[in-house]
């Protein structure tokens, strides 16, 4: 049977710096790129908004007699609908740019879908379909095979076929990354490199220990820290909003993980890596850990927007009769008011009268007419008239 030796033995002393950088798939080469899209958070979202505000209701409303102005119901409407959708596209861009600066990852490097070869293990062909693959692969990145390869890819080209030929390496290298993938090659001894390759150069016991030193270190260090942030970001009211909904995150983004690593991925996340069928669960996990701080200043920003438009919503429209009887109530005190102060006594108007209008209430006090017969009476009295 043929059989092919591994660019560093199982026994040797193998680690991560045997991998070139394009095999770690922590993500950590965009580090600077995440630090950038953190940044641009705490002040592109409200540039943007005003800018986009500004050319919509020009367009909208081209009269600036009609456009809604700082301060009214209508802009503050707008300005929250604006702010909500560019939140929502910078999220989706973060989304975007986190999945497309990952990189390449083992089934990669083969050109092996992973589909194929957990159904080609099941049937018991894994060696052979990886190991033609690997040759394939072979004649564009041997240095002596093709003239201008490079040596780092054809040494990562042999240390993925390492990390996904065997069953027990790739399972290490799936759910726990390639770190714990390349300790678990360290640690393992030789086993033999043939079509009937059953031997599994990672047993179930080391799996395990693999996997609590994963949760202990990693995901303790992380999740401890993320929670330590929030508590104090929350007593210094820096993310006073929707404290409730990061926290709530945090813990499904640590069940999600602690999930994965024991082996049992989420529904959720297995129709997710269905749509991205060549990424693997531990790269969906690193993926949602560059998204988090990003998701916590969203919710921040969002959170008062989202109130702000409930509120809007929720606000009753005015009665249009309550208010006219307001207005009516106003104008008939200030008529008061303006003839009481000239000592002219006017009708006023009852509201309660029936036969569905208002009739004429007449004043308690001397007729107009009836101050004029008694003005005219005292002055024939006093020139002397009878």
């Amino acid at each position: 049977m043929a059989s092919f030796d591994p660019p560093f033995g199982h026994g040797a002393g193998h680690d991560q710096s045997d991998l070139p950088p394009g095999g770690n798939s922590s993500g950590t080469d965009s580090s600077g790129n995440d630090v950038t899209l953190f940044l641009l958070w705490f002040f592109v979202p409200n540039w943007l908004t005003g800018f986009l505000v500004t050319k919509w209701l020009a367009w909208r409303y081209p009269d600036p007699a009609l456009r809604p102005t700082p301060g009214t119901p209508a802009y503050a409407r707008t300005h929250y609908v604006v702010y909500a959708l560019v939140i929502g596209a910078y999220i989706a861009y973060s989304v975007a740019d986190a999945l497309a600066t990952l990189p390449p990852n083992a089934y990669h490097a083969l050109d092996l879908p992973p589909q194929a070869l957990h159904a080609a293990t099941s049937s018991g062909d894994a060696f052979r379909l990886v190991r033609d693959h690997y040759r394939r692969q072979v004649l564009t990145t041997h240095p002596d095979k093709s003239g201008g390869a490079d040596e780092t890819e054809f040494l990562w080209l042999s240390a993925a076929r390492d990390l996904v030929t065997d069953a027990g390496v790739r399972r290490v290298y799936e759910r726990l990354g390639p770190d714990a993938a390349a300790a678990c090659l360290k640690a393992s001894g030789p086993v033999g490199k043939t079509a009937s390759w059953v031997a599994s150069a990672c047993a179930p016991d080391q799996y395990a220990s693999l996997a609590w030193d994963h949760v202990t270190q990693s995901m303790a260090g992380y999740y401890v820290v993320w929670a330590a942030i929030m508590g104090v970001m929350y007593l210094f009211r820096a993310f006073s909003t929707s404290t409730y909904w990061r926290f709530t995150f945090l813990a499904l983004l640590a069940a999600t993980e602690l999930a994965v690593t024991v082996d049992r991925v989420p529904a959720w996340l297995a129709v997710v890596l269905a749509r991205f069928s060549w990424r693997t669960p531990h790269e969906a996990v690193v993926v949602l850990h560059k998204l988090f701080p990003l998701l916590t200043l969203a919710l921040n920003q969002l959170g008062p927007i989202v109130h702000a438009l409930t509120g809007l919503d929720a606000a009753p429209e005015p009665d249009i009769g309550v208010e006219l009887n307001r207005v009516h109530q106003v104008a008939d005190a200030l008529v008061h008011e303006v003839h009481r102060i000239k000592g002219v006594p006017l009708p006023t108007m009852d509201p309660n009268a029936g036969g569905g209008g208002e009739a004429m209430v007449e004043p308690s006090g001397p007729t107009r007419a009836q101050r004029g017969e008694r003005e005219i009476g005292g002055a024939v009295g006093h020139d002397g008239y009878q």
